[in-house]
């Protein structure tokens, strides 16, 4: 699985990690939650707080948005966005 993620300020992309982890015997949520994991700490960025909507998101579009509200530390940046490519 790759998972992309990115910092959007203002309908620039501020900054990318693109991240792989081979599923193994994991489950995908399994996998999805390490390598969400991994591309915070890539971008020095707090873990976002999932909701629903993100799991629709997610399922439907292969990519959801984490906006300022789903943080608990306060951000420099519109969104953040993941992508699985």
């Amino acid at each position: 699985m790759v998972l992309a993620g990115r910092i959007i300020k203002k309908g620039t992309v501020m900054a990318e990690a693109r991240l792989s982890q081979e599923t193994g015997t994991a489950s995908f949520g399994e996998v999805l939650e390490v390598l969400l994991l991994k591309v915070c700490r890539e971008l020095d960025i707090s873990v976002p707080i999932w909701l629903g909507i993100n799991t629709k998101d997610l399922a439907i579009k292969r990519r959801t948005s984490f906006y300022p509200d789903q943080f608990i530390d306060k951000i420099k940046f519109d969104r953040f966005e993941i992508i699985l490519e």
